[in-house]
């Protein structure tokens, strides 16, 4: 019996996501906006996709855009908050951002990211490239601009790859240089065959497992990995984790102290501090780096105090 609940669960799930998915091409997604167009002082923007259960825009955030905008990049702030948005929260954004969108809570980061793109379609004449980011990572915990320098000459960069299920971009930090070959891709996947997808499993399916591939094979764009997963498995793998292979490899949580302690990896995940999904061993050693590193560390420590459990 408990076979047939199941089942009946999961088809229940799909149609009630294949209704929502139909109906958000008619449903109101952005409360409030107001982006300044037109008066970039950098080649580059970065959508930055903000969720919070409270509607505030806490402190590590502010921090990871302001670094974001040190290094060159406008930042436009996409809250899918949506009513629940503090609006007195606003004034931290003041000289770290070109404007925000505030809009519901559908579609997930990529939802961000097309909202958008929708209200800054000019971005793609106005910049020379744009940057995918979300808040799921503290940090960072090293020089973003020296990391971001080795992205120069790729089409399409992240900041972590992985091989589970099939060899995708891991979306968290991503981007793309906008010129004559990626412009039709960038063009194709978010005005042509991008929806809003109420099902997580959907989205990274269709996007985040996708991406990569129409990149790589159908626009023969250049793909770089600013941390390649391949070789951090070359080097952590086989002393740490002996009986899994490359494509069982998350690397932001199997090698995430090595990664930022030894490699300059600038991000830690929120998710790995919170439950440590895959039972990494070195989380003890994570935390003590988090308390020695200054100003990312103790943002990153007042943020996880006030988590909700």
């Amino acid at each position: 019996m408990s076979k047939i609940r199941k089942k009946f669960k999961k088809v229940t799930n799909r149609v009630k996501s294949a209704t929502i998915d139909v109906l958000s091409n008619y449903r109101k997604n952005v409360v409030e906006s107001n982006l300044q167009q037109g008066v970039q002082g950098a080649e580059a923007i970065c959508f930055f996709a903000h969720f919070s259960e409270d509607g505030l825009i806490h402190d590590y955030v502010i921090n990871l855009i302001a670094e974001i905008q040190s290094v060159g990049c406008d930042v436009v702030l996409i809250s899918s908050c949506g009513k629940n948005f503090k609006r007195s929260e606003l004034h931290k954004l003041d000289g770290k951002v070109l404007g925000y969108v505030i809009r519901e809570n559908f579609g997930y980061d990529f939802g961000s990211w097309k909202t958008g793109l929708d209200n800054y379609s000019q971005a793609l004449d106005d910049y020379n490239s744009i940057w995918f980011c979300n808040d799921s990572v503290y940090g960072p915990f090293h020089d973003l601009k020296l990391v971001l320098d080795q992205a120069k000459g790729a089409d399409l960069w992240s900041m972590t790859d992985s091989f589970e299920r099939a060899h995708h971009m891991q979306s968290y930090f991503w981007g793309v240089e906008l010129n004559s070959k990626t412009l039709p891709f960038v063009k194709r996947f978010w005005f042509h065959d991008f929806k809003f997808r109420s099902s997580r499993d959907d989205v990274i399916k269709h996007y985040e497992l996708k991406l990569l591939n129409q990149a790589e094979n159908e626009f023969s764009l250049r793909y770089l990995p600013l941390f390649s997963v391949s070789d951090a498995f070359d080097e952590f793998g086989v002393e740490n984790l002996q009986s899994l292979n490359l494509k069982q490899i998350n690397p932001v949580h199997d090698f995430a102290y090595k990664l930022v302690k030894e490699k300059g990896f600038p991000f830690i995940k929120k998710e790995l501090l919170v439950s440590n999904p895959r039972n990494n061993p070195d989380m003890g050693l994570l935390w003590d780096y988090i308390r020695g590193e200054g100003s990312a560390g103790k943002l990153t420590l007042e943020h996880f105090k006030v988590l909700p459990e």
